[in-house]
């Protein structure tokens, strides 16, 4: 009976470490280097199972009034690390100056790990020249943590790992 408890917890534990199962991406296009801004296009908040069970991650307000966590988030952090500040789709429409980036992202896929219900998210990436629309970066991570907001931080920064502007 020891042996089954000691078994079970190994499995259970090992399922919860944060993982890293693909990180791709690359820059297609070196644009303008001189990027000031970028705006964040909204995501397209849903993904399919193997079961065809439409998984909505919309942005929805727990019950500490907190924003649950979307690859947004993290991207907009590592934009503003790199001196590239944030502005609306309204501003963008102000600053047609060609050193504007457009960001978009979507949550991919939900990927079942083992028989215990351990999963992994995939986030894909594109980054384009906002002016002419030019495609510079194309990035896609996976990524499995202890919580579903683990799995997007992960999965989203596998995805821009390899972003150089």
């Amino acid at each position: 009976m020891n042996k089954i408890l000691i078994a079970l917890a190994v499995l259970m534990i090992s399922g919860c470490a944060s993982t890293v199962y693909k990180s791709e991406g690359s820059m297609l296009s070196k644009g303008s280097n001189n990027y000031s801004y970028a705006y964040i296009k909204n995501g397209i908040n849903s993904t399919k199972m193997e079961n065809d069970d439409t998984i909505k991650y919309d942005l929805k307000i727990n019950q500490k009034n907190q924003k649950e966590a979307t690859p947004d988030r993290y991207i907009i952090g590592d934009l503003l690390k790199r001196g590239i500040s944030i502005i609306t789709e309204d501003e963008y429409s102000l600053k047609r100056n060609g050193s504007v980036l457009s960001v978009e992202w979507v949550i991919s896929g939900k990927n079942r790990k083992d028989i215990l219900g351990s999963y992994s998210l995939e986030v894909a990436v594109l980054i384009r020249d906002a002016s002419t629309g030019g495609l510079i970066y194309k990035g896609a991570g996976e990524g499995m943590g202890l919580t579903h907001e683990d799995d997007i931080r992960i999965a989203t920064l596998a995805a821009i790992k390899n972003l150089t502007l």
